[in-house]
């Protein structure tokens, strides 16, 4: 949404663009991620917590974030929401037929971003956790399924 936002548009709008043209431009990327870190750093010192919805397919943008964290001194992690290609691509289908979603990705976005992802290297998977998205929704509902995040950002009762 900051995206489209950046560019003067609503939420649902269709531009039509691919992945290298229009709001969707290497420059139009680096400026939504600024803006994200911008947001991020506004909200941390109104004393809220954040989580950052983006792709963060590149190690640069995650590692900014990281580097905000450490300035900012507050807790840091990654959750690494994993699914397979297949129900990637169903889920792309489904929200492409709803029609009532900000994002514009169809299946040669997923396949780009399935060539171009750069996986989290070792200092990041020390703060991070696989969050399979294939489990039932209600089992993320149970209390244990988020104490290991609890634990990393050091906020569980134990």
């Amino acid at each position: 949404m900051e995206r489209k936002r950046l560019h003067g548009l609503p939420a649902l709008a269709r531009t039509g663009a691919d992945s290298k043209q229009g709001i969707y431009t290497s420059e139009s990327t680096t400026l939504t991620y600024q803006r994200l870190l911008q947001l991020t750093e506004s909200i941390i010192n109104a004393a809220y917590p954040v989580l950052v919805d983006a792709t963060f397919l590149k190690h640069s943008q995650r590692d900014a974030f990281r580097r905000l964290a450490i300035q900012l001194q507050t807790p840091f992690i990654i959750i690494d929401f994993a699914a397979s290609e297949n129900t990637l691509r169903q889920r792309i289908a489904e929200r492409q037929q709803q029609a009532n979603d900000a994002s514009e990705a169809d299946v040669s976005i997923l396949e780009q971003q399935l060539r171009t992802c750069e996986p989290l290297q070792v200092d990041e998977l020390a703060v991070s956790l696989r969050y399979d998205t294939e489990q039932p929704l209600q089992a993320s509902s149970r209390k244990e399924s988020w104490t290991s995040i609890l634990k990393k950002l050091d906020l569980s009762d134990s």
